[in-house]
């Protein structure tokens, strides 16, 4: 080969070369990566639902891209370590079994990789308490039902399983909202701002929101099995001139009143005025249906309730229009034209309330307060129990307030037959049905805010009957957690047909919401039981906000239950003290502190907590303060101090006082670690968990305190925020831009040191929440490079304490440290 034909080859070869690396780069180019999610989080201790030494389920999904098939790892700790391994057998569930040995909080990691070698990675986080709490329980069975409910979803969006009465679309709507309850909503903002709310908008709000598509799907579901049919005055409020219900609508067995509230509340769920959700349009359904906003179809839905109401005589609702009516179907016409009025303000005639009050009076039994079914004298399906629940729901839908005498007098049947969920009469389907009835009736119970008599905002009943009641959800939560199928669902032991109704009611019932997300209160107090005379603090902590667009606002405690607020306050906020204690009446007794929390909903919203306090002459547990919480120096000794625990019977006559401290100071709940008011422990290597002691007085075992606090160890530390920048948004919201200096305490330098805003108050909007320190040498300190930038209402106080940063950093030695919830110094 000549020199000019080997050069030729050359630009050959190299052509051949650059085409087929092209041809390579595109192929690459043109794959679709699979999108990965894991289950929601549970990293608050409000919102925990694992604890140590329990083996917890940890889940995700894939959606796949190009490629179908692949295979999976679950880092447990996200440390970089492939702790379960496997192929991807079903996409909808990729699941490993692990057990915590020590509390604190946890960030798991699922990758898939798939065929191609495509990877997309999600991160749970979890919150491990050093031992088992009723609340984690509940907040472990809620998890457990949705899952086993967004696993029963089909292809076509239906949440279905094995029902007689070919209920779909009422099992679908009880499923959605279920999964609304928890706070799990569709999208219904403009995510890729381009001016509508669409498909493509429904995918960003997908990623990370595992139960997102299934709310979406079933949504869509819900208003494909609907159907319009014209109606004239005076039933067409909003004057379209038609109304909507099921499509198996007019044949009278499929039970139209029934399904309808279920449709109403599922769609009233998807989300408040102010976030847009009832502008959303259907994009499915018939004509007369698709095309509508979800608002139109809600207000059409009202419009078949008032026309199918029995109009002769007695104003309630049955199978179809002009049937007589029962108190089985009354509630859900009534529980879902509330969530229309109350949710949404969709306008409800006077006329339809009025003549409901004509039924409520005629069966409820004057005498015991209990509804009947057809007549305030026979039993129906869930008997009078779940009956007397639709009564309380139709009192509450006409105005009546919580303490009128007629819902105080069905509350007394209730707390005098509270065995009434567990008996199941003939039909064990009773035993869910009745105790959805009582919880909605409970819960949209209402307060007269404005003096016209009419209840015009929600305060839930907690004690059902005259005082002191009876604690229905403590009873239900309880049956509930321990009937829980172990496959997450709950049924009947009748015919196995009503899975998916029954497992979205029980969830509905533990998540304390109907159809908005609620306010929470929660009190505690210390200690209790408490000496006569003697100072009591009440711990408010635990309160919170289920919807995180909003905020706690106002707080007030009634000590004795007396109907007098005797402390309030303003939220942030985490004790109140009642400096006088109880008054000595020189024998044992008890009193119920009742604590209410308010909320900035229009209009606003209440939450209720009550406690009961054992005052008592003789030996109370010795209180237990470990002090804290604690941040220390890797190769240093911590001290830990709990000289602040004391025992409140000290003096005469009793002489007591604490005579052992035990601390637990690896957070695996077991109090073996050191011995003695004041200990201390050194850690070599990065640590952040909870450490406990537990006290005993000299009265022995029956009278010990536990009580945990945070421990971090770590060289550097987050310090001194300084403002750079003030901006007034509008009337309310101020944007401010901060800066913020890392401090390197230890002898070992750190490299790409940066913190992400970890965990905020509702009242701060963040803009900007990265802010990133390049390396920090040993001892060195530095200021951020860039500043974080939020926005606040100032309506609403909020504490700088509050916001808590997620820290992560390499060290000398190459590895990557990450914290979780780290404050500021």
């Amino acid at each position: 080969m000549n020199h000019r034909e080997g050069l030729f080859a050359l630009k050959v070869n190299l052509l051949v070369f650059f085409f087929v690396l092209m041809l390579s780069s595109l192929a690459t180019a043109s794959l679709v990566p699979p999108e990965v999610n894991v289950m929601p989080d549970g990293d608050t201790d409000t919102s925990a639902y694992t604890w140590v030494g329990n083996a917890l389920t940890i889940w995700g999904n894939v959606v796949w891209g190009s490629s179908t098939s692949g295979t999976y790892a679950w880092d447990i700790n996200n440390d970089g370590t492939a702790d379960y391994t496997g192929t991807v057998t079903n996409a909808k569930d990729i699941a490993c079994t692990h057990t915590y040995a020590t509390s604190g909080l946890y960030e798991a990691k699922l990758t898939v990789t798939d065929g191609n070698g495509e990877s997309d990675s999600a991160v749970v986080r979890i919150r491990v308490l050093p031992s088992e709490t009723k609340e984690a329980k509940i907040n472990l069975a809620i998890e457990k039902g949705l899952k086993w409910l967004y696993l029963k979803q089909g292809s076509n969006g239906s949440i279905y399983d094995l029902n007689s009465y070919s209920s779909s679309g009422a099992e679908t709507a009880a499923a959605v909202l279920a999964f609304e309850n928890k706070g799990h909503k569709p999208c219904t903002q403009d995510q890729d701002l381009d001016g509508d709310v669409d498909a493509a908008d429904r995918a960003i709000w997908e990623k990370d929101r595992i139960y997102a598509k299934t709310v979406h799907a079933g949504l869509d579901y819900i208003i494909s099995t609907l159907t319009a049919v014209g109606v004239g005055a005076p039933y067409d409020n909003n004057g379209n001139g038609v109304w909507i219900a099921d499509n198996y609508y007019p044949s009278s067995g499929y039970r139209g009143p029934y399904k309808i509230g279920m449709y109403m509340m599922a769609l009233v769920g998807a989300g408040s005025v102010a976030s847009g959700a009832p502008n959303l349009v259907a994009t499915t359904g018939p004509s007369g249906v698709i095309g509508k906003t979800y608002r139109t179809i809600v207000e059409d839905m009202v419009d078949y309730c008032d026309y199918s109401q029995y109009h002769s005589t007695y104003g309630g609702w049955r199978y179809g229009p002009g049937y007589g009516p029962d108190n089985s179907a009354c509630q859900w016409p009534a529980i879902g034209m509330e969530a229309a009025e109350f949710g949404w303000g969709v306008p409800i005639r006077q006329a339809i309330k009025d003549l409901n009050q004509n039924w409520t009076n005629y069966s409820q039994n004057a005498s015991n307060g209990r509804f009947g079914y057809t007549s305030e004298s026979a039993q129906g399906t869930g008997g009078y129990g779940a009956c007397t629940g639709s009564g309380i729901c139709q009192l509450s839908f006409q105005g009546k307030v919580k303490d009128d005498p007629r819902i105080i007098l069905a509350g007394n049947f209730l707390k005098n037959n509270p065995g009434l969920y567990n008996q199941g009469f003939s039909d064990d389907r009773a035993f869910l049905y009745y105790m959805y009835a009582v919880a909605k009736g409970a819960r949209i119970a209402k307060i007269d805010t404005n003096g016209d008599g009419k209840g015009d905002t929600y305060s839930e009943i907690q004690f059902l009957g005259s005082a002191p009641g009876w604690d229905w959800y403590d009873a239900y939560s309880t049956w509930l957690i321990t009937y829980q199928n172990p496959g997450g669902f709950w049924d009947d032991s009748f015919d196995h047909t009503y899975r998916v109704l029954e497992t979205s009611w029980a969830v509905e019932i533990l998540t304390k919401n109907v159809f908005t997300l609620r306010p929470i209160a929660k009190l505690t107090a210390t200690p209790n039981p408490t000496p006569a005379n003697s100072a009591i603090t009440f711990d408010l902590s635990g309160s919170f906000h289920q919807d995180s667009s909003k905020n706690l606002v106002d707080w007030w405690i009634d000590v004795d239950n007396n109907g007098t607020f005797d402390l309030s306050g303003h939220f942030p906020v985490t004790t109140a003290s009642f400096a006088a204690g109880y008054p000595d009446t020189g024998s044992n007794y008890a009193v119920t502190a009742r604590l209410r929390v308010s909320d900035n909903s229009t209009p606003v919203e209440f939450g209720e907590d009550a406690l009961t306090i054992n005052i008592t002459t003789g030996n109370v547990p010795p209180v237990a303060d470990p002090g804290g919480p604690y941040n220390g120096v890797i190769g240093q000794p911590i001290t830990f101090d709990g000289s602040n625990s004391y025992d409140a019977n000290e003096g005469a006559p009793l002489n007591d006082s604490i005579v052992s401290w035990e601390w637990d100071l690896d957070g695996d709940g077991q109090y073996d670690d050191a011995s003695g008011e004041i200990v201390t422990k050194t850690w070599n290597t990065p640590y952040s968990g909870n450490i406990g002691l537990k006290v005993k007085d000299s009265f022995g075992l029956s009278s010990t305190a536990v009580a945990y606090t945070k421990v971090v160890v770590v060289d550097l530390w987050p310090e001194n925020y300084t403002i750079v920048s003030t901006r007034r948004i509008n009337r309310y919201v101020y944007e401010y831009e901060y800066k913020f200096d890392m401090r390197n305490r230890g002898t070992g330098d750190a490299f790409n040191v940066q913190c992400s805003i970890d965990q905020k108050p509702p009242q701060m909007t963040v803009v900007d929440g990265q802010v990133s320190f390049g390396n920090v040498t040993a001892g060195a300190v530095v200021t951020s490079v860039d500043s974080f930038k939020y926005q606040h209402d100032r309506r609403y106080p909020m504490a700088d304490i509050q916001i808590r940063w997620k820290l992560e950093y390499d060290d000398a030695a190459g590895s990557h440290i990450v914290f979780l919830d780290f404050p500021l110094r």
